[in-house]
């Protein structure tokens, strides 16, 4: 029997949305109209981001607002598959095993009250490692960084299969905290969180003007930073970044840690795209290169892409694990049977 699949990488800033075999990025926002209603803020409606009356339904990677989660997830669905309701749809969704149980719990609930058909949990590590092309079943080690707005986890793959693990809570924004600190003790200027973000995607700008609110007498100020400045404030969050993937090499075996000599960290999510992080993690790190995915921002949705909808890809996985483990390569019948 056909059904229609809406799968969701969900972020505590952007949704990455599966449908129909293909991926798009839609902002995790919802704003609140005149007369109460609620309007999806999706990527046609960025102006709606800018103003008060938005809000975020999830947090630290997890659902803050479940039932205004549920709407989110409900509106994009249909909107993406073309359906009326989400009664035949079923949700494909990558939620960390790593996040605390209440957490994932809280996703799962806000699946349950969209109304989904039924609900499949991935791993949104091993899609990222799909998505970003990497080796899974080479017998060196290759880590994967999922660098996301409040969270970061990390995984070292080898032989098909996960070495290691790590979540943090730490993400792309603890930079944007550091930044709101550094202006706040260097210029006594007080900023937002909005403008915080500006600055971290305006790091290579020879100077940039700062708009914020004086801590001095309350009033509106500016003040001018030139771009070394910019940088050194972004560094004392990517400082927290860079500790926990070191802290991530250090817990691999020997032999496993090693292999990254050659095999390498892959950065994925938008906050491996900050200017100057993969540059921070090589000077940290001088012997490991450092990669960053050419599609960091959808390289979990693209891997659930390529797994969900392009099914092929899973009989080419399963053709190449069968071949480096010296079994007999298997039909592609048989393959898509044990999938």
């Amino acid at each position: 029997m056909f059904k229609t699949v809406f799968a969701a990488d969900i972020g505590s800033k952007c949704i990455k949305c599966v449908a129909r075999g293909q991926v798009a990025a839609e902002e995790t926002a919802i704003a609140l109209e005149a007369g109460a209603k609620l309007t999806v803020a999706a990527a046609g409606n960025a102006a709606l981001l800018h103003r008060s009356g938005v809000i975020r339904p999830v947090r630290d990677g997890a659902a803050a607002n479940t039932r205004m989660l549920a709407l989110l997830l409900g509106r994009l669905a249909c909107e993406k598959t073309g359906k009326r309701t989400t009664a035949s749809i079923e949700l494909h969704a990558a939620i960390p095993h790593m996040l605390p149980t209440v957490k994932q719990n809280a996703l799962k609930q806000a699946a349950r009250l969209a109304g989904f058909r039924a609900l499949q949990v991935h791993d949104p590590l091993l899609m990222g490692a799909i998505g970003a092309d990497a080796d899974l079943f080479s017998d060196r080690a290759h880590m994967i960084v999922n660098i996301g707005a409040e969270t970061m986890t990390c995984a070292a793959f080898a032989n098909g299969g996960m070495l290691w693990q790590g979540f943090s809570n730490e993400g792309s924004a603890a930079v944007d905290r550091a930044i709101q600190n550094w202006f706040r003790d260097e210029h006594r200027l007080l900023i937002g969180e909005r403008m915080a973000e500006i600055i971290k995607q305006n790091l290579n700008k020879l100077s940039f003007d700062i708009e914020g609110r004086s801590a001095d007498d309350g009033l509106p100020q500016t003040v001018r930073a030139n771009g070394a400045e910019l940088r050194a404030a972004a560094q004392r969050g990517q400082t927290a970044l860079i500790r926990f993937v070191k802290d991530a090499v250090k817990a691999l075996q020997p032999e496993a840690a090693a292999d990254l000599l050659d095999t390498g960290i892959t950065l994925i999510g938008g906050g491996a795209l900050q200017f100057g992080l993969a540059e921070c993690f090589s000077r940290e790190l001088p012997e490991i290169p450092i990669l960053t995915a050419k599609n960091a921002v959808t390289a979990v949705a693209d891997g659930m892409n390529a797994v969900i909808f392009k099914k092929e890809s899973r009989v080419t996985a399963f053709k190449k694990l069968f071949t480096e483990i010296g079994a007999a390569r298997p039909s592609a019948t048989a393959a898509e049977a044990s999938v």
